[in-house]
C-alpha cells in the first residue's frame, strides 16, 4: 500500500510525503529526513521559511508512470501577471521519488487555488475535479488532453454546496462514485459529513445521481 500525505513544518511550507504498509496498519515513512515531492520554485511560489502552497496530493497510473498532482501556487515571475492558483504535476517511476515536469498542468485566471484536485479519465476525455479556495461547490474541467487542454471557462458546478471531492471509485460492476463533505453550525458547533453518490456520464460533462 502507498499513501501520499501533505506535511507542512512551522512556517507552513507544504509538501508531499510518502508512506507504504504491508497490511495497511503498520506504515513506514520514507519521507521524514526529506519530502517526496514539492512543486518547483522554477515556476511555483514555493520557500523555504514562508507558506508555500504544496498540499492535497493525488497520484494515478500513466502508463509504467505514477503521476502526482497537488495545489499549487505559480509565481508572479512566472505568469507576468501575479501569482496565480495552480495545479502542479509530478511523475515517479517507483512511487516514492517525483520529478516536477517543470510547468504547472493548470494555471488559474485568478490568485485563488484549487483545493483537493483529482482526476479520471472516461470515454477519452480527462475530468479534473476541485474546489476553488474562497468559493463553496465541487467543480471539474474537461479536457482531450492530460497536461494541456485545461481551459477554465468549460468549468461546471457538480455540487453547489460541497467541497474536498474524493478520487473517483470504480466499482467491481463498473459503477462510478465520488464522495464530497458538507459542513454545518450545530448550535454554534462546526459538524462536518460527507456524501457519496453515483456519476452519471454524457456528452456534455457527468452529473450526481444517487445512491
Amino acid at each position: 500500500y502507498l499513501m501520499v500525505y501533505t506535511g507542512v513544518d512551522s512556517n507552513l511550507v507544504q509538501s508531499t510525503g510518502v508512506a507504504l504498509s504491508p497490511d495497511p496498519f503498520e506504515w513506514t515513512d520514507l519521507s521524514i529526513a526529506e519530502p517526496a515531492y514539492h512543486p518547483d520554485p522554477a515556476w511555483a511560489q514555493w520557500r523555504l521559511g514562508q507558506w508555500s502552497d504544496g498540499r492535497d496530493p493525488f497520484v494515478f497510473p500513466v502508463g509504467n508512470q505514477i503521476a502526482l498532482i497537488s495545489t499549487a501556487l505559480a509565481s508572479s515571475e512566472y505568469t507576468g501577471a501575479g501569482d496565480r492558483g495552480a495545479v502542479s504535476y509530478a511523475f515517479s517511476e517507483d512511487g516514492i521519488h517525483f520529478t516536477d515536469v517543470g510547468f504547472p498542468m493548470f494555471i488559474n485566471n485568478s490568485l485563488r487555488t484549487l483545493e483537493s484536485t483529482s482526476i479520471h479519465r472516461h470515454d477519452n476525455r480527462y475530468f479534473l475535479f476541485f474546489h476553488e479556495s474562497g468559493y463553496p461547490g465541487v467543480r471539474y474541467m474537461q479536457s482531450p488532453g492530460l497536461v494541456s487542454g485545461w481551459d477554465k471557462s468549460t468549468t461546471r458546478i457538480l455540487d453547489p454546496l460541497a467541497f474536498a471531492p474524493s478520487e473517483v471509485i470504480v466499482t467491481d460492476d463498473n459503477a462510478t462514485l465520488m464522495s464530497r463533505v458538507y459542513d454545518a453550525d450545530l448550535s454554534g458547533v462546526i459538524i462536518y459529513g460527507a456524501k457519496i453518490d453515483s456519476l452519471e456520464w454524457s456528452q456534455a460533462g457527468v452529473d450526481f445521481g444517487s445512491t
